[in-house]
C-alpha cells in the first residue's frame, strides 16, 4: 500500500481551549484560509484539528493529500470515546486519518472500481460472483431432483407391472400342468422367469434409495438448504485482521479498521454496499 502515513502538525503555542480528546494536533480557533497556509509546506498525510465557528464549538479535521487540503467536520462520541467523521468510529484520531488516507489513495488509483460500487451494476445482480455461485448450486440440485423424480416414476411403472407378470406366470403354470413329464423342469424355468422380472425392479428400488439418501453428499445438500432459507443476515460493522475479500463481489475489503460488515450468525463478510444486495439466505 502506497498511501501516505499520518503526520500530525504540532501546535507550538499553548491552547487553553483544547478539548481533552485532542492532543498537540489541535491548533485552536483557526480559519480555513489560515489552515491552508499553515499546511502549504507540509507533506501529504499531514493533518491538524482546528476549532470552527460555523457552527460554534465545532471542530474541523484538515488532511493534506495529493497536494490538496481537505476539511471534514470532526466529531467525538463521549460514550464510546471514539472519533468519527462519518459512519466509522475510531479509537484514536491517528487511526481515523490513516483510514482516510487509504481511502483517498484507492479513490485516486481505482476510481473506476469505486464508481462501479457507487451505482447499481451487474456486480449487484445475479451476475455477481456470489449470484453465479448460488445459481450453479441451485441448478445442480434441481437437475438432481429431476433425475430422482424420473427414476421414481420409472420405478412406479415397473411396480404396476407386477400383477401382469404374476398372471402370466399363473397361466404358464396351468399350461405346464398338462405335461406331467416335464413339470419339474418347466416349473424351474417359470421361477427363473419370474425372478428375472422382479429382480431388476428390486435393483432399481435399491439404486433409487441410495440416490435419495442425503448422506451421499451431505455438505452439498446442507449448503443448498442454507441457501434456500429465508433468514436475513445479521450484519454488523467489523474490523478484519489481515487481508480479507468480500464474499459477495469477491473484491478486496480495504481500510484500516471497519473495512466492511460481517454476519454475526453465519460469518458472511462483505462491503457495506454489497451487504445491501445479499439475499436473505443466512
Amino acid at each position: 500500500m502506497q498511501a501516505p502515513k499520518p503526520n500530525p502538525i504540532i501546535c507550538r503555542t499553548s491552547q487553553s481551549r483544547r478539548p481533552r480528546q485532542y492532543g498537540l494536533e489541535f491548533h485552536g480557533l483557526l480559519s480555513r484560509t489560515d489552515a491552508d497556509q499553515l499546511m502549504s509546506a507540509s507533506i501529504d498525510g499531514s493533518y491538524l484539528v482546528r476549532e470552527s465557528l460555523n457552527p460554534p464549538d465545532s471542530y474541523t479535521l484538515a488532511i493534506k493529500f495529493n497536494g490538496e487540503v481537505k476539511n471534514y467536520k470532526l466529531y467525538f462520541d463521549s460514550q464510546t470515546s471514539t472519533h468519527y467523521v462519518g459512519e466509522k468510529h475510531f479509537d484514536t484520531l491517528n487511526d481515523l486519518v490513516h483510514d482516510g488516507l487509504i481511502s483517498f489513495y484507492l479513490e485516486s488509483k481505482a476510481s473506476d472500481y469505486i464508481a462501479l460500487m457507487a451505482f447499481d451494476s451487474p456486480c449487484y445482480t445475479n451476475e455477481s460472483p456470489y449470484g453465479q455461485y448460488k445459481a450453479q448450486l441451485l441448478h445442480r440440485v434441481q437437475a438432481q431432483n429431476n433425475t430422482i423424480n424420473q427414476d421414481s416414476s420409472s420405478s412406479t411403472n415397473n411396480e404396476i407391472n407386477y400383477p401382469i407378470g404374476h398372471s402370466q406366470t399363473t397361466n404358464t403354470d396351468q399350461i405346464i400342468s398338462n405335461y406331467p413329464s416335464s413339470s419339474k423342469s418347466n416349473s424351474s424355468m417359470t421361477q427363473q422367469h419370474s425372478s428375472s422380472r422382479i429382480s431388476p425392479t428390486n435393483n432399481n428400488n435399491n439404486n433409487n434409495l441410495n440416490r435419495k439418501l442425503p448422506s451421499t453428499n451431505p455438505l452439498f445438500f446442507d449448503r443448498i438448504l442454507l441457501m434456500q432459507a429465508e433468514k436475513a443476515h445479521n450484519f454488523k460493522m467489523h474490523s478484519f485482521k489481515g487481508p480479507h475479500w468480500c464474499d459477495y463481489c469477491a473484491n478486496f475489503l480495504w481500510g484500516l479498521v471497519q473495512q466492511g460488515v460481517k454476519c454475526a450468525d453465519c460469518g458472511f463478510e462483505a462491503h457495506k454496499r454489497c451487504s445491501e444486495k445479499v439475499p436473505q439466505d443466512c
